[in-house]
């Protein structure tokens, strides 16, 4: 950390000290000091695998948590084995995988793509393949880079093509006054976009008690009753 960010030794343990707090509040272990920092090349051929076999969260998580809270040397492959193991991907599989260089041209493509986008640490947020933000963000911060990236997104597609923003509420039973608020602000905010909405009969009783219907015009909120087959608008 000192050598990376430039900071002085007692810069660095308080930085270190800040981390292990937070992490604590949230219920989780952090203990940097003892972490070996070593080449992780193996351990994303492993990730990689992980991802194939649908269990790519679960030994990532394994992984990220042996390596800031229990000391575990993430480049000895019998550790990972058996780490992976304990997420749920088959430890032979797992052994067999890094005897050999399985995924190692994913993991170079990986560090290719990273070094292109201008990324150097972690956390890294990338948006919409859009700029990289780095660093631990707060919420806050996070919403407003959406929130920008909303607004280049409907900037670029808006010249000279027409747009729809299909809105689905398949899932929708019930709707309070914030979520009609904003469903009204981003009506607002897609000016000159096409905004329906589709399988929505959890509003059904709503245009007529606000008046949604006039800020929908091209919505089905009208539609079919449930036993009546309804269409999605064509985008």
């Amino acid at each position: 950390m000192r050598q990376d960010l430039g900071l002085s030794a007692r810069q660095a343990a308080e930085g270190v000290a800040g981390l292990t707090a937070l992490a604590a509040g949230l219920g989780l272990t952090c203990r940097l000091e003892p972490a070996r920092p070593v080449n992780s090349f193996d351990a994303h051929r492993l990730l990689h695998a992980a991802v194939e076999r649908g269990l790519g969260d679960q030994v990532g998580e394994r992984l990220l948590r042996a390596y800031t809270g229990e000391e575990a040397h993430l480049a000895d492959h019998r550790t990972l084995a058996d780490l992976a193991g304990e997420a749920g991907f088959p430890a032979e599989a797992a052994r067999a995988l890094l005897r050999g260089r399985e995924h190692a041209g994913a993991v170079r493509a990986d560090g290719a793509e990273a070094r292109r986008r201008g990324v150097s640490g972690v956390p890294s947020f990338v948006i919409a393949d859009g700029d990289v933000v780095s660093g631990a963000q707060s919420p806050q911060a996070l919403l407003e880079e959406l929130r920008l990236a909303w607004r280049r997104a409907t900037a670029i597609v808006l010249i000279g093509h027409p747009v729809r923003a299909v809105v689905d509420g398949r899932e929708l039973s019930f709707c309070d006054p914030t979520g009609l608020k904003t469903l009204l602000k981003a009506r607002a905010a897609a000016a000159g976009v096409s905004f329906p909405l589709c399988h929505v009969r959890g509003l059904r009783r709503v245009p007529t008690i606000t008046g949604l219907d006039a800020a929908f015009p091209d919505s089905p909120l009208t539609g079919p009753r449930s036993h009546e087959k309804e269409t999605v608008p064509q985008r």
